[in-house]
């Protein structure tokens, strides 16, 4: 192994928490983004949820519908948000997620304005000419638990694949923090071995990189190694 290849290696390990997420969360934080910055261990209130099935913070979402269109009533703030989070045209993924992009952007209406009396009025999710009326919130680990909790998850195998033993190890702690056993494939054989069972599981897997660049390096490559 020359040195060309330990000098390479040595700047592939990078803490991706103190190098990427803290640098990008101050950056926001500067900018007036309300930060959520949790650990693996945290309950679904403080990222403005009931339960970990949640998507959406819905008491935000509540209160900025309110602050852009001051005419909402409570009832019908409800059948918004109802609108946007369960009113879906199929079970089809991509589709299901164009409608709610395009619903953001295009807003939707309610019956009626019961301040002025004007019909199908307009209610708008962005406030794209008054910046300040909109909220903008960071979460650092938006943790979601949705495997398993659908039957027709319930048999899947994940198979989750790093090239980083923090990322390995952080998504081992999520993955049990919410209730999961992950079974570590440490070598090649034991991955084959689980990927083989029936059972459905969470398996961690992780590329050596170190090891990798070293096969394709030009250095080897020529000689033949």
């Amino acid at each position: 192994m020359n040195s060309n290849f330990s000098s390479h290696t040595s700047h592939l390990k990078i803490d991706e928490r103190n190098h990427v997420e803290k640098p990008l969360l101050a950056q926001l934080d500067e900018l007036g983004w309300d930060i959520i910055d949790l650990e693996n261990k945290q309950h679904p209130n403080d990222s403005h949820r009931q339960t970990f099935t949640e998507v959406v913070m819905l008491p935000v979402l509540h209160e900025q519908l309110k602050v852009i269109n001051l005419w909402l009533e409570d009832d019908q703030v409800e059948e918004v948000v109802k609108q946007l989070t369960t009113s879906f045209p199929g079970g089809d993924l991509i589709k299901n997620n164009r409608h709610a992009f395009t619903m953001l952007l295009e807003n939707t209406s309610v019956s009626e304005n019961r301040l002025t009396g004007e019909k199908s009025p307009t209610v708008h999710f962005v406030d794209f000419t008054h910046q300040d009326n909109n909220r903008f919130i960071a979460v650092c680990q938006f943790k979601v638990r949705e495997m398993y909790r659908h039957a027709r998850l319930s048999h899947w195998k994940v198979v989750f694949v790093t090239d980083r033993t923090q990322l390995e190890q952080q998504l081992s702690e999520t993955s049990q923090s919410i209730g999961f056993t992950v079974k570590v494939a440490d070598s090649i054989k034991k991955l084959k071995e689980l990927l083989r069972s029936d059972s459905s599981d969470l398996v961690m897997a992780m590329i050596n990189w170190d090891i990798l660049w070293y096969q394709v390096s030009p250095d080897n490559i020529n000689q033949g190694t």
